[in-house]
């Protein structure tokens, strides 16, 4: 279900005291107070810096009041469970997701709607731009975003028009090189069009299409300086996702009668970017057979070998896990200990497993060695997988069509599939 907060800006109350001009349709109103007169604002109201944070306070301190409680993970989820069984709301600014049981969530909006003036939504087909389609025994789903698509077409159709269909978003092994020698670069208006581009696709990637997660990170390297052949790859991702816009995000939830499944796959490309020499990351991790969290990144620091590499990108999916095993707790989901993560590199796995020092590892970080403790208490496990069957290999490099479509398949379909 979803609730939309009419003029949710409007409730907050201010902490400070701020002081604002007549408007112009008010000046006859307030004439007898003279021309050097302000008001005294009372309440929040649209346009101020505080806005944002007053709503979401009020809203916080009513709900809890309605016996919610905040969530130590994060802050924007609240929860409550009584004897209509368990309701979870999601806050993100005038739009709250609410899910649960029917009784509870049925409660919880005539308790709402009591304080606040809000539309509610049985069906929640819409949400921050995605669309959220559902098959009729709801078994299987799929999160779309057309409305970006249409933007996306109407924007660069001229530039893509003609351009052959491609099986892989980016040309394999094609890696972005910010300073070329004597290089050439776009106009100022092409600039800020490449910019664009890449911003619309990063939101793309964020919501519903992670196989677009590597060729956008490549592309988000150079987004001051970009080249004629940086446009023409970008061109080539453009038409790719425009192509595939029928897919979406793949929702098709195990069965489960117990503990809920966490699994979670890591990967590295060992000084992936050819300037810096900086290693990429890259994870998927799966609840339920779904995926839910994905990332494509370069490390913080130059790493000496790929066991180091690969030891990184896992501890940085060991973070991910941890936070999401504990917002799961707060809402009281038994996740299936240990999290088993996929890693297809023997030597991280044992440098993970083993408190030992060589000197090809005695210079790690500590920070990442934490990773041990949770393995140690039987939290994480981390299990040898092999590359061609590890779904994060296409979040750290630009792969073959064969590669793509392998591991890309167990994140998206198409509407037709579910």
């Amino acid at each position: 279900m979803l609730l939309d907060d009419k003029t949710a800006f409007l409730y907050g109350k201010l902490e400070e005291e701020i002081y604002m001009e007549i408007a112009t349709g008010y000046k006859e109103v307030y004439a007898d107070l003279g021309n050097n007169k302000v008001l005294v604002l009372k309440m929040a109201m649209y346009g101020l810096v505080q806005a944002v944070r007053q709503w979401f306070k009020r809203l916080s301190d009513v709900l809890i009041t309605l016996g919610f409680n905040p969530c130590e993970s994060d802050p924007c989820l609240m929860y409550r469970i009584n004897e209509e069984g368990l309701c979870i709301i999601l806050m993100y600014v005038d739009d709250n997701l609410i899910v649960g049981s029917r009784k509870a969530i049925d409660k919880a909006t005539k308790e709402i709607k009591a304080i606040f003036s809000v539309t509610v939504s049985a069906i929640a087909t819409e949400y921050l731009g995605c669309e959220i389609n559902v098959a009729e025994n709801y078994s299987c789903g799929l999160i779309g975003q057309s409305n970006l698509y249409k933007n996306l077409e109407k924007k660069f159709d001229n530039m893509i028009k003609g351009q052959r269909a491609t099986e892989t978003p980016s040309t394999p092994g094609f890696h972005v090189v910010r300073n070329i020698p004597e290089a050439v670069f776009i106009s100022d208006h092409d600039q800020k069009l490449y910019r664009s581009g890449v911003g619309m696709l990063l939101f793309l990637l964020k919501h519903t299409r992670p196989d677009l997660s590597n060729s956008t990170r490549e592309l988000s390297k150079v987004m001051d300086k970009s080249t004629e052949g940086h446009m023409k790859e970008l061109c080539r991702v453009m038409k790719y996702a425009i192509d595939t816009k029928n897919k979406g995000l793949k929702l098709r939830p195990e069965d489960t009668n117990d503990k809920w499944i966490i699994k979670a796959y890591s990967d590295a490309d060992f000084a992936g970017d050819k300037e810096t020499r900086i290693s990429v990351t890259g994870y998927v991790i799966y609840f339920m057979n779904v995926p839910i969290c994905w990332r494509s990144r370069g490390q913080k620091g130059v790493t000496l070998s790929t066991t180091e590499a690969e030891y990184v990108a896992c501890s940085e999916v060991v973070k991910e896990l941890l936070f999401i095993v504990y917002l799961l707790r707060h809402i009281k989901i038994e996740v299936e200990l240990p999290i088993c993560v996929n890693v297809d590199n023997i030597g991280a796995i044992f440098l993970a497993e083993n408190q030992n020092s060589s000197d090809l590892t005695k210079h790690v970080d500590i920070r990442f060695h934490f990773i041990r403790q949770y393995i140690k208490d039987g939290t994480i496990m981390i299990e040898f997988v092999h590359s061609s069957e590890n779904d994060s290999d296409i979040f750290t490099k630009n792969v073959t069509s064969e590669t793509f479509s392998r591991h890309s398949e167990k994140l998206i379909w198409t509407k037709e599939e579910y």
